[in-house]
């Protein structure tokens, strides 16, 4: 029983300080939209039939051709879903809150109402080390000068690397290439990105915290001849995430 409850303590202290961590985060920027670098996973696939739960809250900047910064804020829930061996599948919900060029005036952010919905398939390639992702986002917010509702896609491919202390720490690192349709009358674009992130738990198979810093740029940009930079993507986030075996024995 006594060592029952220092476990149960444990883990009150863990989400107390991850509610803290969170109410941290949700006062800084984060990238206008922009999902797909931010990974908040490594490679390990969820095992058939259990079930992922995760918290998660992306924060950064996102620039046009170089102009100051546009801030906002990405909350988020993400479910995961084992189905065989080696191949599990996550849908995430997020929700964009942004501030233009404004960070210490919470009064001046606004929620877009920019709703993102994304669906993840990943397979791994063997030992927990390698695994494919291939995320689909879609972007739905209303204009706001139109007031017509509009439907963007992001898609992009990614590689999972991740290496292991024992079942405590987890490095894990997931270059990416990508393309966003806008569906509102704007020019589309390929991206090339990533995130660096880091898992601690006492056992990673059930649960763990994991911040992450992650980052993007547009493809074209590199070869224009105007000078454009394009869109830069860059910031931070934080996840927390419990695995249940509620359909096993």
């Amino acid at each position: 029983m006594k060592v029952r409850n220092i476990f149960c303590s444990k883990k009150l202290r863990v989400i107390r300080w991850t509610i803290i961590l969170f109410g941290m985060l949700s006062h800084v920027p984060a990238g206008y939209g922009q999902t797909a670098p931010s990974a908040f996973d490594g490679a390990p696939v969820l095992e058939p039939m259990q079930i992922e739960t995760a918290l998660f809250v992306s924060a950064g900047n996102v620039s046009f051709d170089g102009a100051e910064p546009d801030k906002g804020v990405i909350p988020g829930i993400r479910l995961g879903f084992g189905i065989v061996k080696h191949f599990d599948v996550r849908l995430c919900y997020s929700r964009g809150i942004y501030n233009q060029h404004v960070f210490t005036d919470w009064s001046e952010w606004e929620d877009l109402k920019l709703n993102n919905i994304t669906i993840v398939p990943k397979v791994s390639l063997g030992n927990e080390v390698v695994a494919f992702r291939l995320p689909c986002t879609f972007s739905i917010y209303r204009d706001e000068y139109t007031g017509k509702l509009n439907l963007n896609y992001t898609m992009s491919s990614c590689l999972a690397i991740s290496a292991h202390i024992r079942q405590y720490v987890e490095f894990s690192l997931s270059p990416s290439l990508g393309m966003t349709l806008y569906n509102g009358g704007h020019d589309s674009f390929f991206f090339a990105g990533g995130s660096f992130g880091m898992a601690f738990s006492s056992n990673l198979k059930k649960w763990s915290v994991r911040p992450e810093v992650y980052g993007s740029v547009e493809i074209p940009a590199i070869f224009s001849i105007s000078g454009s930079v394009g869109e830069q993507v860059y910031g931070y986030g934080l996840s927390a995430s419990f695995n249940l075996d509620m359909f096993r024995k």
